[in-house]
């Protein structure tokens, strides 16, 4: 389901940017270390974790008494990496709520059958593993938990674009809802903008489709993703984030 492959992708695209990402990192980090030192948490529970590029790692180590990175998978370089962290633990976990064993189950019974189960009534739970955490960050992954369901959907031509965006709907819903409010703080991409060579804007496409929570001091900044024309041929790509306390 290319789950292993984005991840690659992304270390990938961060390396070739050169350093056009650090404005981006640095407000995620610092988003999240004022977050916490104003609550003091002893456990933390990341969402996302992935190559920790945007998570404020020497922080966690020196204030959190425990730090739960849970992702789908995690390189083994990270894996080497935390070892020397005595207050750290690898957590696998499908953070879309099990969307992928279900989405893939049922592209397996499509091939069998053909049977075309309403994506409405996809079953997806939440994680019982947060509410043992005393702060939640969702941490630049909620754009990307519904979008990788969907382009794997999309391969086997099952759904056409409202009843995949009906499933990504209620992915990101889910997601938000399982954010605990009062002690859960929400980092994501909101907004994608295209630019061509001149600068000028070619377009600009909503990320999210459900509604963002009501919330308290909201930033916002803008993440350069692409530079070199790589991601859409040509053209110079840019998200718009936004970070919040819920």
């Amino acid at each position: 389901m290319n789950y292993f492959s984005d991840q690659k992708g992304i270390i990938k695209r961060y390396i070739n940017e050169e350093g056009a990402w650090d404005n981006h990192l640095a407000n995620t980090k610092d988003y999240i270390i004022n977050f916490l030192s104003g609550r003091k948490p002893e456990s933390v529970a990341i969402m996302g974790s992935g190559w920790l590029l945007d998570a404020p790692v020497t922080y966690l180590e020196e204030n959190v008494k425990r730090v739960m990175l849970l992702d789908i998978n995690h390189p083994p370089q990270i894996k080497h990496k935390i070892r020397r962290f005595n207050n750290m633990e690898l957590v696998v976990a499908d953070i879309s709520g099990g969307g992928i064993s279900e989405v893939f189950n049922l592209v397996k019974e499509h091939k069998k059958t053909s049977i075309k189960r309403d994506p409405a009534k996809i079953e997806l739970q939440g994680l019982e593993l947060l509410q043992k955490a005393d702060c939640i960050i969702s941490l630049n992954i909620l754009n990307q938990l519904d979008m990788l369901l969907a382009d794997y959907l999309k391969k086997f031509r099952i759904y056409d674009d409202s009843e995949l965006n009906c499933l990504r709907k209620k992915v990101q819903k889910l997601h938000i809802d399982s954010l605990v409010p009062d002690r859960s703080c929400l980092i994501t991409d909101y907004e994608e903008e295209i630019y061509n060579p001149d600068g000028t804007l070619s377009s600009r496409k909503e990320l999210i489709l459900t509604e963002l929570p009501p919330a308290k001091n909201e930033k916002r900044w803008k993440w350069h993703f692409d530079s070199s024309g790589s991601y859409y041929p040509g053209k110079r790509v840019v998200f718009n984030v936004v970070a919040l306390e819920l």
